[in-house]
Formats: structure tokens, C-alpha cells, sequence
């Protein structure tokens, strides 16, 4: 396993994998690059940041208005849920 992908393992979360490499990416071309100026790294967290969190929250709700909650297996040994 590579080591990009042992460290995303604990962040299960697409989304959250996704956020974290644009934080990395956009944080090194305001820190190290100097490509991007601190007002747009700081505007382009923000709405990162929101867009993550209203994805999250937009799910949540889908998934309280289908009257579910949605669940996911951890281990191997368990059934798979039922469609």
C-alpha cells in the first residue's frame, strides 16, 4: 500500500480526502511556491471548507428524509446491507 493511500485510510471520507489534498496543494503554492497571495489561499479555504460542509450536511438530510440512516460495514466478516 502506498504510503499517500495508508494515510488517506484513516479518512474514510471521499470528500474529506478530496479537501485534504486541495488544503495540501493549495497551502504549499501559498507557503512554499509563493504563487498565490494569503487573501485568495484564505478565500480558497473558505469556500473548500463550505462546500465540504454543505455536501455533508445535504446528505445527512437526504438520508433523515429517506427515514434511513445510512450505515456502513467495518469488517470484512460482516453481510453487506441489504438494498
Amino acid at each position: 500500500m502506498s504510503v499517500l493511500k495508508k494515510a488517506l485510510s484513516k479518512w474514510e471520507s471521499r470528500k474529506m480526502q478530496l479537501w485534504l489534498i486541495l488544503f495540501i496543494t493549495s497551502t504549499v503554492m501559498y507557503v512554499v511556491i509563493k504563487n498565490v497571495t494569503f487573501s485568495e489561499w484564505s478565500d480558497f479555504q473558505i469556500w473548500s471548507v463550505g462546500i465540504f460542509v454543505v455536501g455533508n450536511g445535504t446528505e445527512y438530510v437526504s438520508d433523515a428524509m429517506k427515514g434511513g440512516k445510512k450505515t456502513e460495514t467495518k469488517s470484512a466478516d460482516a453481510t453487506p446491507p441489504e438494498v
